[in-house]
């Protein structure tokens, strides 16, 4: 039986699964809202709240990140960039802290950055770790490699392409 209840440590909702709560690490997921309406900047974090936080970029159309965070604490972010002109979406990088891993930190990352620039067109770098291919195809993350559009250059935003040696290692 799943059942949704406040979760005080988060501040956010939780789903509980009553047959696995017991056993070591499992039966509890933290509900995050990934809607761009739902995510905060620098100066609304709330200190004992799970939120998503937007950093946004220094120029129009440069590099912004997107942070799961627990007042200081930050579980992972990811990097992106969008052109609101060329509707063009970029994802660039995405890190979840070690500790954090396997518990849906870089899904609800990826949800927040496709929620941020809905209705664009979308690309992305190949990951750089082992093992996060994985990820990538479970996710269904864009198969183009990532590549700038012209307000994204001038903005000083330059890919190194690493599209064909992440092919060659799967």
């Amino acid at each position: 039986m799943v059942q949704e209840t406040p979760n005080q440590d988060y501040g956010v909702r939780e789903l509980v699964c009553r047959h696995c709560e017991n056993q070591p690490g499992h039966g509890r997921w933290a509900l995050v809202d990934p809607s761009a309406s739902a995510q905060v900047t620098e100066d609304r974090v709330q200190p004992r709240r799970l939120q998503l936080v937007a950093v946004p970029p220094d120029v129009r159309a440069g590099v912004g990140l997107i942070q799961l965070r627990w007042g200081a604490t930050i579980y992972g972010h990811v990097e992106l960039s969008l052109c609101s002109v060329d509707r063009c979406g970029l994802l660039l990088g995405l890190h979840v802290e070690v500790r954090h891993r396997r518990r849906g930190v870089g899904r609800v990352l990826t949800h927040a950055a496709a929620a941020r620039g809905s209705g664009f067109a979308w690309s992305a770098n190949p990951p750089e770790e082992p093992g996060a291919a994985a990820f990538w195809a479970k996710i269904a993350t864009p198969r183009a490699p990532a590549s700038p559009c012209s307000h994204q250059e001038a903005a000083g935003l330059r890919i190194e392409p690493r599209w064909p040696r992440w092919w060659e290692k799967a």
